[in-house]
């Protein structure tokens, strides 16, 4: 018999067998908590036996919701993720999710403290106090704590991840800045005999994220060729510069380049040869495209710096240098490029990224291909 239900004090309990211990020999019980009537008892001894034989039984424990998110971010986020994504995790958990729902046990938080905590971020979940957080911001938080306790679920510590039951507060789709055709060359008649001029280069003719041009190393371009590979990304962790897997890991990503740019690359690469020369072993060579005059990676923030000083130089929009990118996307799909093609060179890893990020381009191009395919009876007349 798995169970059985008897009086204890003013209420009914249920003592459950769920084995033995592998350790003594001796079989374990499982007594459940006070309920007013049998029947209510009865009830639930009944549902925790069918948990059993469907193998969703979880034992009871006393592991609270911010013990088990430092043990998962040490037993599986670290070695699993990036750098900089691991310690993002890390700073939603202990700086956001931890101080509101640690204290609770993870059999204990329902989809509703969940739902409490997203909707108090969104009014008040600013750390300095300033009001609340952006529903990106809370987005991120709910994927980290799906994420987690769906591992909890797999290592059998829960039978069920309630944050797949609360609902975080909806992101207002951005439209992104792009600079057109005749801002480019602004944009780059600016710049040009800037130190960091090849960058800027590479964001707006490749599409490469600000990480992947500044973790760009020589042996990653072949100019013979008018090729780069975009094995590596620079980023920040924990205020240290490492070099880490792209966004888009699993495969390396070859993207073709226009002749402008390995003539710009060659130039650049013959003024790091003059530095390295002038500097000796001052020089700090670290095989990058993208360095200081000394050869040091060059931050990310000061990247955003100088860009945007020569944006404010040319009277141009005050866009992010991520936009770059999308820029490069925006003008090859203006100029017929098919949207796989640009998707390969975004490192978009479904073509349903690059077409639901660039929306707002297919318009125009649908109808310029409707005004081509009437072109083509008329033609004859």
């Amino acid at each position: 018999m798995r169970g059985h239900v008897r009086k204890r004090g003013k209420g009914w309990v249920y003592v459950l067998s769920i084995g033995r211990d592998l350790t003594t020999g001796k079989r374990k019980q499982k007594w459940s908590r006070s309920f007013k009537t049998k029947k209510e008892a009865e009830r639930e001894l009944n549902k925790a036996i069918n948990e059993i034989e469907n193998g969703i039984f979880v034992e009871p424990n006393k592991v609270t919701l911010g013990e088990y998110l430092e043990n998962w971010l040490e037993d599986y986020a670290r070695g699993a993720v990036r750098p900089t994504t691991f310690s993002s995790y890390r700073f939603a958990i202990r700086t956001h999710i931890a101080p509101h729902l640690g204290s609770l046990t993870l059999q204990e938080l329902q989809a509703t403290h969940i739902q409490r905590f997203y909707n108090n971020k969104l009014e008040s979940g600013r750390v300095d106090g300033k009001g609340g957080l952006a529903a990106s911001t809370i987005q991120y938080m709910h994927t980290v704590l799906q994420k987690a306790l769906e591992h909890a679920v797999k290592w059998q510590l829960i039978n069920r991840n309630v944050a797949k039951l609360s609902d975080p507060p909806k992101i207002r789709k951005r439209e992104n800045a792009t600079f057109g055709a005749e801002e480019v060359k602004r944009f780059l008649t600016y710049a040009k005999g800037h130190r960091l001029y090849i960058a800027f280069l590479l964001g707006i003719t490749t599409g490469l994220r600000k990480g992947e041009i500044l973790g760009l190393r020589w042996n990653d371009v072949a100019l013979e060729e008018k090729m780069l590979s975009v094995r590596k990304s620079l980023a920040l962790v924990d205020g240290k510069r490492v070099l880490q897997e792209p966004k888009t890991s699993g495969s390396i990503r070859s993207v073709p380049l226009p002749s402008l740019v390995v003539q710009a690359l060659e130039e650049h690469k013959l003024l790091q040869s003059k530095e390295k020369i002038k500097l000796g072993a001052l020089y700090h060579d670290h095989g990058l495209v993208v360095t200081t005059s000394i050869g040091k990676p060059v931050s990310p923030s000061d990247l955003w710096k100088y860009f945007k000083s020569i944006l404010k130089k040319a009277d141009l929009p005050n866009i992010r240098f991520h936009d770059l990118r999308h820029t490069h996307a925006t003008l090859m799909l203006q100029q017929g490029e098919h949207p796989k093609i640009v998707a390969e060179r975004l490192g978009h890893s479904d073509i349903r990224l690059t077409m639901d990020t660039y929306s707002h381009v297919l318009p125009n191009m649908q109808q310029e291909a409707v005004e081509r395919f009437e072109k083509m009876f008329l033609s004859d007349e």
